[in-house]
């Protein structure tokens, strides 16, 4: 019998470690690590001793009776966090004890009890709460609320935010933060592992963990990108290091980038409105004069522009025809000089280069003719006899030569007689016979068979003095004809590409206006 098939559904699980996720969460991580990144320590203070490794749950579970511990979420920058059930409530918290490093230190025991004591006076929704603070069998501990939901890191790993989206969770914040200034808390390290989503979308500021009085100079103590350049030179600091901070954070959330060196306004970086680089840029001075004076005041300027849209993008202005297809132009250029080569390669065809074969014979009267010798008469009637219709139709038949042009020996006939041509050389009794053709060999023989046919039936004295040669290399006319055919493309070019540009011209705009 065939195995039962097992059917499985894609249960979603934690990418970092690999619990199943609660039903419904807004994103990737599992309540656990959410905690752990917001607590994980990147942050720097000032005589940090170097960690110890974290007790496990079991090693401190005998000191909360009163409490279920069921795991580890990770240390922040003077404690170790942990997932509790508390018992009595039946809910989730967040128990935060004195790091062991610093177990035996009075000065952290106290800076732990008063981080307690500053949690306990912030009582606001967008705060994470503080539960109970205290001290058991010597170990200092803060329960406070356990966020289910995901930090606004998780958000930032998959891209810049929408404007909308990043300009939405600036005045939240700013609430939170004006209610801490208001009781002289600094938080000193607004970043994104601190900004918490709860599942309804609630924003809550997490680990006060290195606060400090306003006006107090506690050392550098921070996360050095988010840092005020007074923080970061570990100069006296006030509630306008947070102000710093959060404009960081609303640039990378613009952005997708954080800040460095000098850095353009977020409109260069993503379309965004104008108004929100004044207003970032104005968060993020280096002066903390220049900054808002207060983070209610920071986040009432971005509320204003929550609902705000991007300036809409101009519209293009219409591009005249030879703006627009001037690259037809540039084209053309080495088109039409290739057309040009292109013609002359068809002329070649057309008119190819011809051979011009001369013989030079001399001819003298017969006896007892009236006609003077080298007179013009005399030459006349050579010339005449020469190219008579009898004497090529004569060499016609003798070079078979409608057979080889492929035509009648009429035709063959008007063809000689274009193509041969008689002259007296000057001052003396020589006649010159020459034929152009453009096969050199029939040119040879047609000029050596009009001079054997006249021979035999002039009757007069022929003597050859020069036989049929080629006067010279045919003429150049396959360069030439490529020479002014890439010349005259070059010429024409821009006359092409113009009735081009026209055709193309009105073809978008009959198309623009049918749709």
């Amino acid at each position: 019998m065939a195995e039962p098939r097992v059917f499985t559904m894609n249960v979603p699980t934690c990418p970092d470690c690999g619990k199943l996720l609660p039903a419904g969460p807004p994103h990737a991580l599992c309540p656990s690590c959410l905690m752990r990144q917001a607590l994980a320590s990147r942050t720097v203070a000032d005589g940090d001793a170097a960690p110890l490794p974290p007790p496990a749950p079991e090693e401190i579970a005998a000191k909360f009776p009163q409490f279920e511990i069921t795991e580890c979420l990770g240390r922040g920058g003077m404690g170790v966090v942990y997932k509790a059930r508390q018992k009595s409530l039946d809910r989730w918290v967040a128990i935060k004890i004195l790091a062991p490093e610093r177990v035996g230190e009075a000065a952290f025991a106290e800076r732990f009890a008063r981080e307690a004591r500053t949690l306990a006076r912030l009582n606001h929704p967008n705060i994470v709460t503080v539960y109970d603070h205290g001290e058991t069998d010597g170990l200092f501990y803060i329960v406070m609320e356990f966020v289910d939901g995901v930090n606004l890191r998780d958000l930032l790993r998959e891209g810049k935010l929408a404007p909308k989206q990043a300009l939405g969770i600036v005045p939240p914040v700013c609430e939170a933060l004006q209610f801490a200034h208001d009781k002289g808390i600094v938080h000193r390290d607004i970043k994104p592992e601190n900004l918490l989503l709860d599942r309804d979308g609630r924003v809550k500021i997490a680990d006060f963990g290195i606060a400090t009085l306003m006006g107090a100079t506690g050392g550098m103590a921070g996360t050095p990108p988010y840092m005020a350049p007074e923080q970061a030179a570990a100069r006296e600091i006030d509630h306008r290091a947070d102000i710093y901070a959060l404009g960081v954070l609303l640039y990378e959330m613009l952005t997708g980038e954080r800040p460095t060196g000098d850095f353009a306004p977020p409109s260069r970086k993503a379309r965004v409105d104008g108004r929100i680089d004044e207003m970032v840029m104005r968060a993020m001075a280096k002066n903390p004069a220049r900054r808002f004076a207060t983070a209610g005041e920071f986040g009432a300027v971005a509320e204003t522009l929550v609902d705000s849209r991007p300036p809409p993008m101009p519209a293009p202005k219409p591009k005249g025809m030879l703006r627009r297809w001037w690259w037809l132009f540039l084209v053309m250029f080495p088109v039409g000089f290739a057309l040009g080569l292109a013609a002359a390669g068809g002329l070649r065809i057309l008119i190819p280069e011809k051979y011009e074969v001369e013989a030079v014979v001399e001819i003298h009267p017969a006896p007892g003719d009236f006609e003077r010798p080298m007179s013009p008469m005399f030459f006349g009637n050579v010339f005449e006899k020469l190219k008579s219709r009898r004497a090529l139709d004569e060499v016609v038949r003798r070079l078979d030569l409608s057979g080889r042009w492929g035509v009648s020996a009429n035709q063959a006939t008007q063809i000689l007689q274009g193509i041969i041509s008689t002259q007296n050389i000057r001052g003396t009794d020589l006649i010159s016979v020459r034929v152009r053709h453009t096969d050199f060999a029939v040119a040879a023989d047609i000029v050596q068979a009009v001079i054997d046919v006249y021979r035999i039936g002039s009757g007069l004295n022929v003597i050859e003095h020069e036989r049929p040669h080629a006067t010279g290399e045919p003429a150049p006319v396959f360069r030439l004809n490529l020479l002014i055919g890439g010349l005259a493309g070059l010429l024409l070019s821009p006359v092409l590409a113009l009735i081009l540009v026209l055709v193309l011209h009105r073809f978008v705009r009959e198309r623009t206006a049918g749709l």
